[in-house]
C-alpha cells in the first residue's frame, strides 16, 4: 500500500506551508499595538465643589494622601491655584470683618 507524501495515515492532506517561529504568546497582538498607541482616556474634569472641598482640606491640613495624589493625577494646576487664591481672599476677608466688627463693639 503506497501512500502520498501529503497524507497522514488517516488520509488527511498534510500542510506544506512552513513553519515560522513566534517569539511571545501575542506576537501579533504586539505588533498592532507598536504601530499604534493606544486611546488616551480624558479624564472627567473636576467639579467646582470637589475643588473647593480639596483646596479647604489642603489648607487647614487634613488633605488624605489618597485625595492628594488624585488631585495631582487629574486635576488641572491652574483650578487649583484659583480655588486657592479665592479661599485665601475670602479667609483673609472674613478674619477682616471679624475684626472690624470687635473693635467697633
Amino acid at each position: 500500500m503506497a501512500q502520498d507524501q501529503n497524507t497522514l495515515d488517516d488520509s488527511r492532506p498534510v500542510d506544506t506551508q512552513p513553519i515560522t517561529p513566534v517569539s511571545g504568546p501575542h506576537k501579533e497582538e504586539n505588533s498592532v499595538s507598536a504601530s499604534q498607541p493606544p486611546p488616551k482616556e480624558v479624564p472627567a474634569p473636576y467639579s467646582w465643589k470637589t475643588i473647593l472641598l480639596s483646596v479647604i482640606s489642603a489648607a487647614f491640613g487634613v488633605q488624605s494622601q489618597k485625595n492628594r495624589e488624585r488631585d495631582f493625577a487629574k486635576g488641572r494646576l491652574i483650578h487649583f491655584v484659583l480655588a486657592g487664591l479665592l479661599f485665601i481672599l475670602t479667609f483673609v476677608g472674613m478674619i477682616y470683618l471679624a475684626v472690624w466688627i470687635a473693635l467697633a463693639v
